[in-house]
């Protein structure tokens, strides 16, 4: 087994954006990098043109969105349990947890369509499923979530469910793919 990369930190890759771009949200993007992993698109360079259409390449930001995609990548292709979001920590407010799960699903759900991987008129099953329930997701509502015992776990269990099933779309997609990721 190779040595297990890291997710960059989700305050420092939400500065790096922030002062590159001024619009991208941490969550939102590795989203769309997640089901472009998932479609197939791996190409750090199509990801760059399909983020970052018309900009000249910044060092700190390439070397961010890398270190994202080979993170990424790699808990995936390991069918790998640490494969995580990234979202703010426990310690932010949950109505800023839920709107970036929110976001992420968002992201996900465009990173698919970017890498071509229909998300609407589909063949039923689980993948289906699964994509139906991130545009539930990206919809989610949260700017009035307590902080109770019962909202923290229902997030969780939320955060749980997206994880492991963009586990399983990955390894579906790929072994349903001609163009299998090597």
């Amino acid at each position: 087994m190779s040595q297990q990369l890291s997710l960059p930190n989700y305050i420092e890759f939400t500065n790096i954006l922030q002062n590159f771009q001024k619009i991208a949200h941490a969550s939102f993007f590795h989203g769309a990098v997640c089901g472009c992993i998932c479609g197939g698109m791996i190409d750090i360079n199509q990801q760059w043109k399909m983020f970052f259409k018309g900009q000249q390449k910044d060092e700190s930001v390439l070397l961010a969105l890398q270190q994202l995609c080979d993170a990424s990548l790699q808990q995936l292709k390991e069918f790998s349990f640490d494969f995580s979001l990234l979202l703010p920590d426990d310690e932010t407010d949950i109505n800023s947890r839920a709107e970036a799960l929110g976001l992420w699903s968002q992201g996900f759900l465009v990173g698919l369509e970017q890498a071509q991987v229909p998300i609407t008129n589909r063949p039923p099953g689980e993948v289906t499923d699964s994509i139906h329930d991130f545009v539930e997701i990206s919809k989610i509502s949260f700017g009035d979530i307590a902080t109770t015992e019962e909202d923290e776990t229902a997030y969780a269990e939320l955060v749980e469910y997206v994880r492991l099933s963009v586990i399983m779309i990955f390894q579906d997609l790929q072994q349903n793919n001609t163009n299998t990721v090597h």
